[in-house]
This record gives structure tokens, sequence and C-alpha cells, in this order.
């Protein structure tokens, strides 16, 4: 067992068990225990891994959502570091469920990964999170059209919640682009969009078939024009990244790339709606 001395000793056991389950989920390898992992960063977890593309933090506590990890979130903001935050704490210490609830629902707001450790020993991950420069806002899913909700709400869970951007983003492009390709569907049996080049089930390239759109002026061009640029965007971030600079890079552009396909899920449908189609995702 590793030797904690700013760790309470009850809580020695819940940092053993979350290693293991680090290491096994995201390989890490032999952690740092109680060290800084950036002299800028005023700030000391109870332990840390270096990876070539990230730094992962595990703090472990007795509730979900610390005090001091706000302040500590920011300074990282600030920074803009790689770092993914993981808190581990007891379940048998969670006596105040309101509270206890509250405070798990605030760690996924920010992006926290959560591991539980219960009674007989065991440690569960409850989610990963996801590095701090992904983190997105809450979304409103009131703002958008019904029948795309789900698929919103899916795709920002992938996100932010499993920590899976990547796989977040593609569910969102894939939205986009079965509304774009339903849209075509509709105006060639409307005789609206008379592109030779379009015969499905026939495979065409999604940016071919929204340039072929964008030149016959099927709904606004401006937003036709957004889902080009977001396709084109979306592939530029589909690489691993091989540095932490790297992936600081790739973060902000993801980041950024999901809140214009979350745009797009905001016009797009107006845009569908005043040419007289159906939103079909």
């Amino acid at each position: 067992m590793n030797t904690y001395l700013l760790l309470e000793p009850d809580l020695a056991e819940v940092a053993e068990a979350s290693i293991k389950k680090i290491q096994q989920r995201l390989g890490c390898k032999k952690p740092k225990i109680e060290e800084p992992f950036d002299p800028n960063i005023n700030y000391c977890p109870t332990i840390h891994w270096k990876t070539k593309t990230h730094i992962v933090v595990c703090d472990v506590a007795s509730s979900p959502f610390p005090d001091s990890i706000r302040d500590f979130y920011s300074d990282v903001s600030v920074k803009g570091i790689a770092v993914k935050v993981i808190i581990a704490y007891p379940l048998e210490r969670q006596t105040d469920i309101k509270k206890y609830e509250a405070e798990k629902k605030k760690a996924k707001e920010y992006g926290i990964g959560l591991i539980s450790f219960d009674s007989g020993g065991f440690a569960a991950i409850e989610n990963l999170g996801v590095s701090i420069p992904l983190h997105l806002s809450p979304i409103r899913l009131s703002d958008y059209k019904q029948k795309i909700r789900p698929l919103i709400e899916e795709a920002y869970e992938a996100y932010m919640i499993d920590g899976k951007p990547e796989v977040g983003l593609q569910k969102l492009g894939q939205s986009i682009e079965n509304i774009v390709l339903n849209l075509a569907c509709e105006a060639k049996k409307k005789d609206k969009f008379t592109f030779s080049g379009f015969n499905p089930p026939t495979y065409i390239a999604q940016s071919k078939l929204i340039g072929e759109l964008i030149k016959e002026s099927i709904v606004d061009v401006g937003v036709l024009g957004m889902c080009k640029s977001f396709c084109k965007d979306r592939n530029a971030v589909s690489h691993k990244p091989k540095s932490r600079k790297e992936a600081i890079s790739i973060e902000e552009k993801m980041k950024a790339n999901f809140n214009i396909g979350l745009r797009i899920l905001l016009d797009l449908p107006t845009a569908l709606t005043q040419k007289h189609y159906k939103l079909k995702p």
C-alpha cells in the first residue's frame, strides 16, 4: 500500500482501490502520491498520473464535490492544461441523500469523473468525466425541437458524462447528417432538388451533398454553409493527439465543433420550416 500523509487514514483504502480502477480503465502506470503536478497550480491532489497527452488527477474526498475543487478547477481552466479530474469517495459517508445527489449533479456539470467505494471494499467508476478544456455548460433542451431533444441529450451525455467527447461529437454529427440527407430526399421528391448525382440510397459524400443543396438554395444557405463547415471541421479532430500540447489544441477544436453542432440543431429546423420541409432526424 502507498503511504498517505495528507489523506485521512480512513480514506486510504478508497485511494488504493481507485488507483487500481484508473490503471485498469485508462492504462495509467505508477502514480504520484500527494505531489503537485504543476508548479503554477497551488494544489496537491491525492493521486495523479502524467501520460503523454494528459494529466489524470484523482482526489479522494468524503463527498463527490469537495469545496476545494472549485478553485482548483478555475486555476486549471485559466492555465489551459489538459487535466482530467476524478473524485473518489466512500458511499457509507453519504448520509445526507439530498446533499449527496446535489454534489453528484454538480460534479457531472463540471465534467468531473466519479468513483464510489462501498462498505464491501468495491470501487465502481460511475463516470469518467472529461478533460477540463473540453468542459461544456449544461444544455437547455427546451430550446430545441422535441424530435431532436433525445439525440442531443444522448450526445451530451456521451461527451460530458461518459468521458467520450469524440463519441458525443460523432453522435451530434450523425444527427445533422441524417437531417440533411432527409431534407435532400424530400426536396428531390418535390422536384425542388435537381442535382443528378443524388440518387439515394447510393452513397454521396456529405460535404458534396451540402454543396449542391447550397447551389440550389434548398433552404437558408447560411445554415447550410454552417453544416458544411461543421462536417469539414469534425473530420479535422478525428485523429489521436501525440502530446499534451496537441491534445489541448484538438480538445479546444472539439469543444468548438460540438457547440457549432448545437447551434446548427437550433437553426436548421427553423430553416426547414421556412421552406415547408419536415424535420426528420
